[in-house]
C-alpha cells in the first residue's frame, strides 16, 4: 500500500506541477495579487463547515453514550481540525486521519469500541453524503450549462457507485466485518499470546456498529449535518472566486465544490488531492464558464487555507504525540494518578517506632523546637479533612487514593504524637478538626501542603547535613518527608482532574476558588518571609500562641531555619528547597503534573535576593 501512495503523491505532484506550467505562473500569481490579504479570510471561514461535520459526529457519540466531557464541542473539534490536517497535508492515503482522531479520542479517556465505531460509521455516511452532494451538483451543473451529455456521464458514474455503497454498508451491518478479519489474519498467522485480546475488541467493536446503525435517527441527522457541512464549504469557493475578480452565483460555486469534492474524495488514495483537485477544479470550472488560471488559482487558495489552518493543527497533535504527553483529565490520567498513588503506599506503625536513644543535647534542640504544636494542629486539620475529602470523588479508583492519603496524614498524627510522648514535648492535643466546607477546606489544607512541604524538603536535609538531628531520628521521618512529596503531587493533578469534570460553566468558579486560596496561602507566607533576613541570632524567639489549625499555623516550616543552629540565609534556604523538591518528585512518572506555583515563586526570589539575605 505505500508503494501505492508514494506513487499517487509523484503523479498529482507531476499533474499539478504541469497544469501550472500549462497556464503560465504569471496570470496564475496576478489573480493572486489581485486577492490579495482578503483571501486570508479563508482560514477562519473553514471553522463553520468543520463545526457541521463536528456536529454529525458528536450525534454519533451521544447515541452509544459516550460521555458528555469526551463529545464537547471544542474537544471534538480540535480532533477534527488534526483529522483533517493529517489527511490533507501528510503523505497519507486520506484514511490516516481518521486512525490518529480514534487515538486522540481514545486517549482523552474514549472507550476504544465505542470511538472506532463512531468514526467508521461516520466515514460510511460520508461518502453516502458525498454521492447526494455531488448529485446535487450535477443538477446545478445540468441546470447551469444545459451539457445533458456531460451530466448524463457523470449521473451514470454516480449511479455504480450505488451497490458498492450498498454492499459495503451491509458487510458492516451485518457481517461481523473485523472479527472476521481477524480470524483471518489468525487464520494466515500465529499470533502472539498477548495480542490474542483483539478478539474480544474486534467483537465489541462490531457489537458497537450494530448498535449505532440501529439508530436511523442518529444516521439521518448526522448526513443532515454532513450536508450542511458540504453546503457551508461552498461558501469559501463562492468567496474566493470573488476575491479573484471572477464572482459567481452561489449555485455555480455549489456545483463547482461539490462535483470536485467528490472527485477528491472517490480517488482517496492520492495524498492531499495533489493534482486531482487541480484537474478537477479546471475541468469542472471549463464546462461552468471559468478561465483555467482562474481555476489554477483557486486550487491555490485553498491549498494556502489547507495549509495556514493545519500546520497549528499538526503541531499540536505533534506536541500531544510526545511520550510524555498526557491529557489532563483523560482516563489514563485518571488511571496513572490513582495507580502511581497506591502503587507507592509504604507500610508502617507508627506506635512499632523504635525511637532512638539521644544524647541529652540532642533531646534538649528537639523538645525547644518552637514549632512542635503547630504541627500538631496541622496534622490534626489535615488528616481529617483529607479522610473527610474522599466523598468529593465520585470515581472509585481515585476515592481510593484520597481515603489512602487520609489515613497517610493521620498516621503522621499519630507519628507525632508517639514522637512527642516519648521524648516529653508538651503539646496540646486539640479536638478532632471537622469540616465545615468540604471542598474548600480539602483545597486549603492541599495547597498549604504545597506551601509547607517546598520548604520541609530543604528544612530536613539541612538538618541532616548539619547534624541537628541524629542519623537515626533523620531514619525515622525519612519516609514521611517523602509521602509529602507523593501528596502535593497527587494534590495537584486531582485539582486538575476535578477541575477538567465540571461542566465548562463551573470551571471559572472553580479557578476563582482556587486562585482565591492559593492567594491566602501566599499572603500567609508573605508576611512570615518579611520576618526572615539576617542571622539566626537576629531572629525572634517565637512566642506560644493559641492554635487555631488556620493558615498563620501552616508556617512552621517557613521559620524554622532559624533553629537549625547554623547561619542558614533565605537564600540559601531557597536554593537548597528548589534542589530538593526536584529530587524528591523525580521518581514519579513524568507524565504527572509538577507543583508550579511555590518553585517559580521561590526561584523568583532564589535569583534576585542577594546571598546574604
Amino acid at each position: 500500500m505505500k508503494w501505492v501512495v508514494r506513487v499517487a503523491l509523484i503523479l498529482g505532484t507531476l499533474l499539478s506541477v504541469a497544469l501550472v506550467l500549462r497556464e503560465g505562473l504569471g496570470p496564475i500569481l496576478s489573480l493572486l495579487r489581485a486577492a490579495g490579504w482578503m483571501l486570508l479570510w479563508l482560514v477562519p471561514l473553514h471553522t463553520l463547515p468543520l463545526l457541521l461535520d463536528v456536529a454529525g459526529w458528536r450525534t454519533l457519540l451521544r447515541a452509544l453514550g459516550v460521555a458528555a466531557p469526551l463529545r464537547a464541542p471544542a474537544r471534538l473539534l480540535l480532533i477534527a481540525s488534526v483529522r483533517e490536517a493529517v489527511n490533507r497535508l501528510l503523505p497519507v492515503a486520506n484514511i490516516g486521519g481518521e486512525i490518529v482522531g480514534i487515538r486522540m479520542l481514545c486517549q482523552a479517556g474514549g472507550e476504544a469500541a465505542s470511538v472506532a465505531a463512531s468514526v467508521v460509521v461516520e466515514v460510511l455516511l460520508t461518502i453516502i453524503s458525498q454521492l447526494l452532494f455531488a448529485a446535487l451538483g450535477v443538477l446545478l451543473l445540468l441546470r447551469l450549462t444545459g451539457k445533458v451529455a456531460a451530466a448524463t456521464d457523470l449521473f451514470i458514474g454516480l449511479a455504480l457507485c450505488l451497490p458498492l455503497i450498498a454492499a459495503l454498508y451491509m458487510l458492516v451491518r451485518r457481517g461481523s466485518i473485523f472479527a472476521r478479519l481477524l480470524r483471518a489474519v489468525e487464520g494466515m498467522l500465529d499470533l502472539p499470546a498477548h495480542l490474542r485480546v483483539l478478539r474480544d475488541q474486534a467483537v465489541a467493536l462490531d457489537a458497537r456498529l450494530q448498535q449505532l446503525l440501529g439508530h436511523s435517527a442518529a444516521l439521518l441527522a448526522t448526513i443532515g449535518w454532513q450536508l450542511a457541512g458540504f453546503v457551508a464549504g461552498a461558501l469559501e469557493t463562492w468567496l474566493a472566486l470573488r476575491w479573484l475578480q471572477h464572482p459567481v452565483g452561489f449555485g455555480t460555486a455549489l456545483a463547482l465544490e461539490s462535483l470536485t469534492q467528490a472527485i477528491r474524495h472517490f480517488i482517496f488514495v492520492v495524498p492531499a488531492g495533489l493534482g486531482v483537485q487541480e484537474a478537477g477544479l479546471v475541468g469542472f470550472g471549463y464546462l461552468l464558464g471559468l478561465g483555467n488560471d482562474t481555476s489554477i488559482a483557486l486550487s491555490l487558495a485553498k491549498r494556502m487555507r489547507e495549509v495556514l489552518f493545519g500546520v497549528p493543527a499538526l503541531v499540536y497533535w505533534g506536541t500531544r504525540m510526545s511520550a510524555a504527553a498526557l491529557e489532563i483529565g483523560s482516563l489514563a490520567h485518571r488511571e496513572l494518578l490513582a495507580g502511581f498513588f497506591m502503587d507507592s503506599y509504604v507500610d508502617y506503625v507508627p506506635e512499632q517506632v523504635q525511637w532512638p536513644r539521644l544524647s541529652p543535647e540532642s533531646q534538649q534542640r528537639l523538645v525547644t523546637l518552637p514549632f512542635w504544636q503547630e504541627a500538631v494542629a496541622t496534622e490534626n486539620v489535615t488528616s481529617n479533612t483529607v479522610a473527610a475529602a474522599a466523598a468529593l470523588e465520585p470515581d472509585p479508583g481515585l476515592r481510593k487514593a484520597i481515603e489512602l492519603q487520609g489515613f497517610e496524614e493521620g498516621r503522621h498524627a499519630r507519628l507525632l504524637r508517639a514522637l512527642t510522648t516519648h521524648y516529653n514535648i508538651p503539646v496540646d492535643h486539640p479536638p478532632r478538626y471537622e469540616p465545615h466546607d468540604l471542598e474548600h477546606d480539602f483545597l486549603f489544607a492541599g495547597f498549604g501542603e504545597c506551601f509547607d512541604s517546598f520548604f520541609a524538603f530543604g528544612l530536613f536535609a539541612l538538618a541532616r547535613e548539619s547534624g541537628f538531628f541524629e542519623p537515626k531520628l533523620i531514619e525515622v521521618f525519612e519516609p514521611v518527608v517523602q509521602e509529602e512529596a507523593r501528596h502535593i503531587l497527587f494534590f495537584v493533578n486531582w485539582v486538575k482532574y476535578r477541575r477538567s469534570q465540571l461542566p465548562w460553566w463551573r470551571r471559572p468558579a472553580f479557578s476563582v476558588r482556587c486562585g482565591g486560596i492559593i492567594l491566602k496561602q501566599v499572603w500567609s507566607r508573605a508576611k512570615t518571609a518579611r520576618t526572615l533576613g539576617g542571622s539566626p541570632q537576629a531572629a525572634p524567639a517565637t512566642p506560644k500562641r493559641p492554635v487555631t489549625g488556620g493558615a498563620d499555623d501552616d508556617n512552621f516550616t517557613l521559620s524554622a531555619h532559624h533553629e537549625l543552629g547554623e547561619d542558614v540565609t533565605l537564600h540559601k534556604l531557597l536554593g537548597r528547597c528548589l534542589r530538593e523538591n526536584a529530587a524528591r518528585l523525580a521518581p514519579y512518572d513524568a507524565r504527572l503534573l509538577r507543583p508550579r506555583l511555590v518553585p517559580a515563586l521561590a526561584g523568583f526570589m532564589y535569583r534576585v535576593l542577594p546571598k546574604r539575605i
